[in-house]
């Protein structure tokens, strides 16, 4: 990988290496700013030279308001959906596979569900179980799934179980906290694939759907990934109606109909009756 030499003097890069006899030096880098009319970009002046280092090693700082459009659009998005959402509900049962799904929910349809086993290597009996929730019960004519798993063979079985097609992955890397000042990431990530059922067009179906804000790749702290993805669901998707199906302990929020073992901001949300 290399770049032209107009390119790295306009701001101030460094071409060659400081060790270039011994070729130790994979990237020699110091801290630098390039100054905009209404923001700041950290950057870093290194030497790209050894194609066995990973550029990750370099990031050293994100702004999620690095474009003013988008900051100023993720504001009134979120404005509207404090106004118009419902408060958050919960159920909290220890096997969520055995939550009776249908029976509760037999007069709703979901626009929007999202799926979080909690982990990247779930047992295979556990793999099975998710074929007996009938997804395809709960999802309404027009409606998305989200489901964190990295194995795609697994999901494009389970999507298609439940008529549902995958069109994108959203990726999830760790953020490295015990190190920061070395790199920003650490090794591994969690995927989310989206599934669509139905026919759903950006043209036509301005009523369900808006124009995708949000990137495809984030970069945060493992407990925000949740809260990430979720805020992803109600930037994209109209709906009122969102179920969130977690196999570990998890927040309750406004918007959502969410199911786990354990809520942990129980004291703030409200609590729903299953046998209503």
């Amino acid at each position: 990988m290399s770049f032209h030499p107009a390119l790295l003097n306009k701001y101030g890069l460094s071409t060659t290496c400081e060790d270039e006899e011994s070729h130790s030096c994979s990237a020699s880098f110091k801290q630098e700013t390039i100054s905009y009319e209404r923001f700041k970009v950290p950057i870093l002046n290194f030497n790209y030279t050894q194609p066995r280092v990973s550029p990750a090693n370099f990031l050293l700082t994100l702004n999620p308001d690095f474009y003013p459009k988008r900051r100023d659009l993720r504001l009134l998005k979120e404005e509207e959906i404090a106004a118009n959402g419902n408060p958050a509900s919960y159920w909290e049962i220890d096997d969520v596979f055995m939550f009776p799904f249908h029976d509760v929910f037999r007069s709703v349809k979901f626009e929007a569900i999202l799926v979080d086993p909690g982990t990247e290597n779930l047992p295979d009996s556990t793999k099975k179980r998710f074929f007996d929730i009938n997804f395809d019960g709960l999802l309404a004519q027009r409606s998305f799934l989200y489901f964190f798993h990295n194995d795609y063979n697994y999901l494009h079985n389970l999507f298609r179980k439940f008529g549902v097609r995958r069109v994108e992955m959203i990726s999830f890397l760790s953020r490295n906290k015990q190190n920061q000042s070395d790199s920003l990431i650490k090794n591994g990530h969690f995927d989310c694939y989206l599934g669509i059922r139905g026919r759903i067009n950006r043209i036509h179906d301005g009523d369900f759907i808006h124009s995708n804000m949000d990137s495809d790749v984030y970069v945060d702290n493992e407990s925000e990934r949740i809260p990430r993805m979720q805020s992803i669901v109600e930037n994209f998707v109209i709906s009122k109606h969102r179920l969130f199906v977690s196999l570990i302990p998890t927040r309750a929020r406004p918007g959502w109909i969410t199911i786990a073992p354990k809520i942990t901001n129980k004291d703030n949300v409200e609590a729903v009756n299953p046998a209503v």
